[in-house]
């Protein structure tokens, strides 16, 4: 009856510190620990938790999720996050296609079947390459980075596929539209590839990726600017037409806030991101309740770091903390997003 007695009061104070424990660890551990629970055995990052009777892999969105892992594995020093990333990055080079694209697939795990199809190329591929240089700068291994060498210049060829003369990438071989948003994570995928390319010893790799970077970089503040609205088009099409638009969340005011993110700073983009937070203060959340509402703290989120607007980046941190408050199923993406943005060393801007 003692040995009871005292077992029950051990589960009892187990259960009163177990929440304690939980509201302790950081937000961005909270979103990790979310994120994997869409992550199979074999490294793919599925849409739904898993197990499910049949979700989606979607790699465009497996590799934001993957990269908040990382940034999990940076706050916490918790390997198993980075082995995480790892294992679906040997996903994502196990299931490229000949041409360096890749589908995404639905299905389940030990039976995912491809689409035969991709929302984009272009993104898909940049996005990869961006996750392989933060995974190595996280925790610097040559030998696995030097495994995925054929991977990282088939990613490039992904994104070549679709180039344009104007330096600016179609979505897909089969949808001729020039993004926006296309374009600004291509850039940075670019970049990406260059910096793999000089830590694998690989100098026309390199010179080639950084001076496709440069161009589309210009050709993004050029060609895909909209003087009419003083805002970045949706997208631009090889036959001349123009898709604007400056009033819907997505993908006009998403669109505009990935630019002002992940363009080179410009005080053209700040005076842009000024704008914007007056005639668009209504899709700034001031809480968590839903998945609409962190995507679009998210995107905010990075429009502030891009445009160094600490103080805007702080509150929507702080609005970001609590996601976990309300029983919410957040996809994984979109966690991944909030532990990169949380890990963001505000000092530093």
């Amino acid at each position: 009856m003692f040995v009871c007695l005292i077992l029950a009061q051990a589960v009892a104070l187990l259960a009163f510190l177990m929440p304690m424990a939980a509201a302790e660890q950081s937000p961005i551990v909270r979103a990790a620990n979310l994120i994997r629970a869409h992550q199979a055995q074999d490294g793919a990052i599925a849409q739904d938790v898993l197990p499910a009777g049949a979700t989606r892999v979607m790699p465009y969105f497996a590799n934001f999720a993957a990269l908040g892992l990382v940034a999990a594995y940076r706050d916490s020093g918790d390997s198993s996050y980075l082995e995480a990333a790892r294992r679906w990055a040997g996903w994502y080079a196990a299931h490229q296609n000949p041409d360096g694209t890749v589908y995404d697939y639905t299905g389940a795990p030990g039976a995912w079947k491809p689409t035969g199809d991709y929302d984009s190329t272009d993104s898909y591929a940049a996005t990869y390459l961006s996750l392989l240089l933060a995974i190595h700068r996280a925790s610097p291994d040559l030998k696995w980075l030097d495994n995925k060498r054929a991977s990282i210049e088939k990613a490039v060829d992904a994104i070549k596929l679709t180039l344009q003369p104007n330096g600016l990438t179609l979505a897909k071989p089969t949808y001729p539209v020039m993004y926006t948003m296309d374009n600004t994570e291509t850039a940075q995928g670019l970049h990406a590839a260059a910096s793999l390319a000089i830590l694998l010893h690989l100098a026309p790799l390199q010179e080639e990726t950084e001076r496709l970077a440069r161009r589309m970089e210009t050709a993004v503040a050029h060609d895909l600017w909209d003087p009419s609205t003083e805002s970045y088009l949706i997208g631009l099409q090889p036959d001349g037409y123009h898709a604007r638009g400056f009033k819907a969340w997505y993908p006009d005011v998403m669109a505009n806030l990935m630019a002002i993110a992940w363009l080179p700073g410009s005080d053209h983009n700040r005076a842009l991101f000024a704008r914007m937070k007056t005639l668009f203060a209504d899709t700034l959340p001031e809480r968590v309740a839903s998945e609409q509402d962190l995507e679009h703290l998210d995107w905010w989120g990075w429009a502030a770091y891009g445009a160094h607007d600490v103080a805007l980046l702080k509150q929507i941190r702080q609005r970001m903390a609590a996601f976990d408050s309300v029983q919410h199923a957040f996809y994984p993406a979109t966690l991944g997003h909030l532990c990169r943005l949380m890990s963001i060393h505000l000092q530093s801007l």
